[in-house]
């Protein structure tokens, strides 16, 4: 994939467990986007969702919401629908984001399986918002069910891959990231712990 450039857009991403944030600060560090966790599994919701939303766009950042995916327990419209009614009363910026992650083993669903589980739930969220949506992953993801994501290649990806590199390998089809977030130890002003830093395309390209 490709390398960071100056034409890049610096952003973060935040749940609760950044505490509470100086959205006036961030913003002052050239931080121009902030993607906010909104809910997991089919109940949940992050408990600062809705504040981190409202005070990031006070400040000037356009935002964005992501929904942590659960594949091996619930079923993906059940979530879907979850993460689409906080999207609604709470409207953001840029394209919606499906964060898989889990399950960490693949015996607990089988890869055709979870390739139908993202369709299921891009496919509702589009339609039900109108917009495309984002996949967030990790290279180890990618590597741990090995070329699933060859059937999702054509989804914009958000790349999770840390460490003194210059660029993300590819991986599962794509050769180029929409989103990288390249360390999850970043400082910047406004946030006491370390958060996660991202460099996207533009921000044309997040708003999909």
């Amino acid at each position: 994939m490709q390398t960071r450039s100056d034409e890049n857009v610096k952003g973060i991403d935040v749940s609760h467990w950044e505490g509470d944030i100086d959205w006036s600060k961030v913003r002052s560090e050239e931080v121009q986007f902030a993607y906010i966790k909104a809910s997991e599994n089919t109940t949940s919701i992050d408990p600062n969702f809705s504040k981190n939303i409202e005070e990031a766009k006070k400040a000037g950042l356009l935002v964005g919401a992501y929904h942590f995916a659960r594949p091996e327990k619930y079923s993906a419209e059940d979530e879907a629908k979850h993460f689409v009614k906080l999207l609604k009363s709470n409207p953001t910026d840029l394209m919606p984001v499906l964060d898989l992650e889990s399950p960490k083993d693949p015996n607990k669903i089988s890869v055709s399986d979870l390739v139908q589980w993202v369709r299921t739930f891009v496919d509702y969220v589009k339609k039900e918002t109108g917009r495309q949506v984002m996949l967030y992953t990790g290279n180890w993801f990618i590597d741990l069910y090995q070329q699933f994501q060859y059937d999702l290649s054509d989804l914009p990806i958000w790349i999770a891959n840390y460490g003194n590199i210059s660029a993300p390998p590819d991986g599962g089809g794509w050769t180029q990231w929409t989103v990288w977030q390249y360390t999850e130890n970043g400082k910047v002003d406004g946030i006491d712990d370390n958060v996660d830093l991202n460099a996207a395309v533009s921000l044309v390209a997040l708003k999909g």
